[in-house]
């Protein structure tokens, strides 16, 4: 059984602060998101502990949305507020949360709807990041990811891109062909609607 779809410490205050003023917050009130962002992360690992507590020997991990297994570790959060922050200011501050919230589960597992390869960089910079997770076909996300930043960015890392690449088998196929070279740690996700494929 997986935890419960976690959001990110950003994401989880983007339901407490109009969303407009949260954004302004890395200009208007830095060391109070900072201050913010730091509480959420603590409720989120105590809200963490108590879940995989709950759910005891039957856990699988990253979590919800991500390839889990019980060899798995780590925390997989949703971060798409991502999308909207400039990449220093997601450094400075929803990295070091990310890091925080992963670190008594193994490590921070990342996921972004969208096409997010442009922030690769900044993501990158989650310490003990373990494993990411994008969508890589129109059917699971129409702004996909192209496959080339995240070759480029992940390759070597030891950093595991879960790939979603839901629809015909085909399209698995290609996208998996389009991400795999030597040193590129991968998962490719989809599902079949038959049987047969």
């Amino acid at each position: 059984m997986s935890p419960s779809d976690i959001q990110s410490p950003m994401d989880t205050a983007s339901y407490l602060i109009d969303i407009n003023n949260l954004l302004m917050s890395p200009f208007d009130n830095p060391e109070g998101l900072k201050k913010l962002l730091d509480i959420l992360s603590d409720l989120l690992i105590d809200f963490m502990k108590k879940q995989i507590e709950m759910i005891g020997d039957v856990l699988v991990l990253p979590g919800h949305g991500f390839a889990a297994s019980r060899n798995f570790g780590g925390l997989g959060m949703s971060d798409d507020v991502m999308m909207m922050l400039l990449g220093d200011q997601y450094v400075e501050f929803e990295a070091p949360c990310m890091a925080k919230v992963g670190e008594p589960f193994g490590g921070a597992v990342f996921h972004s709807c969208g096409n997010w390869s442009p922030k690769i960089s900044a993501v990158k910079k989650i310490q003990n990041l373990i494993m990411v997770d994008g969508a890589f076909s129109t059917e699971t996300d129409p702004d996909l990811n192209p496959a080339e930043p995240f070759v480029d960015g992940f390759a070597g890392t030891k950093i595991i891109v879960n790939a979603r690449a839901v629809g015909e088998a085909d399209v698995a196929i290609e996208k998996a062909q389009k991400l795999w070279k030597p040193g590129m740690k991968l998962i490719v996700v989809t599902y079949c609607k038959t049987p047969d494929e």
